[in-house]
């Protein structure tokens, strides 16, 4: 016959091992799934916002770091400047759905239809900016393969933009003020691809 002692730790040790296993292949609940799609709801709702903060950027042959600051009026409508950490200027990029302008430190301005090309000619810089007022509150660009915490916020996606992938992750949140409550917000999200590194940490958010 067993010691008891030994039968007891076996039974013990065989019920910590189901319900770890338990644990790993627990399905998202019902709650989670709704805390999802009512949090990608509210997002749908902020057109309008300015966001401060600091950038880097890491290409093989561009790099850049510095403070951002971004102004968006309504969708793919916005304003956003690089300045050196002392405050200097080193671009500005003026855009809407169908115009983007981009004025270099010393003052000189560059035109093209397309804001991404426009940046990628004249600094080098790669950047997913046609969906960025998107990525960049957290919004989820597929629902059904995008992964998120058990609050439905979103933590990795994927963007599929001018024939390459990018991997975001959205590393910390914050809570904002919006419409009488508070809503959690993107405050270090990174993107990168084979080719590029980009990663945005955000001091301060306003919801217009």
């Amino acid at each position: 016959m067993k010691n008891p002692i030994n039968l007891l730790f076996t039974l013990l040790l065989s019920c910590l091992i189901t319900a770890c296993s338990f644990t790993q292949n627990t399905p998202i609940t019902e709650n989670q799934s709704q805390l999802k799609l009512q949090r990608q709801n509210q997002l749908k709702h902020i057109t309008a916002f300015q966001v401060t903060g600091s950038l880097s950027y890491f290409a093989e042959k561009s790099r850049y770091y510095g403070r951002f600051y971004l102004k968006q009026t309504s969708y793919n409508n916005y304003q956003l400047k690089l300045t050196t950490p002392i405050g200097t200027s080193i671009f500005s990029l003026n855009v809407t759905p169908s115009y983007a302008e981009y004025t270099d430190n010393n003052g000189k301005t560059f035109h093209d239809v397309n804001a991404e090309q426009l940046m990628k000619n004249i600094t080098g810089m790669d950047m997913p900016l046609k969906t960025m007022t998107k990525w960049l509150i957290g919004y989820s660009n597929d629902l059904a393969t995008d992964k998120f915490d058990n609050a439905g916020r979103l933590l990795n996606s994927k963007l599929l933009q001018a024939n390459q992938t990018w991997d975001v992750s959205f590393n910390k949140y914050n809570k904002v003020r919006f419409s009488g409550s508070n809503i959690d917000l993107p405050t270090i999200i990174e993107l990168n691809n084979s080719n590029n590194k980009l990663r945005l940490t955000i001091s301060n958010w306003k919801l217009n």
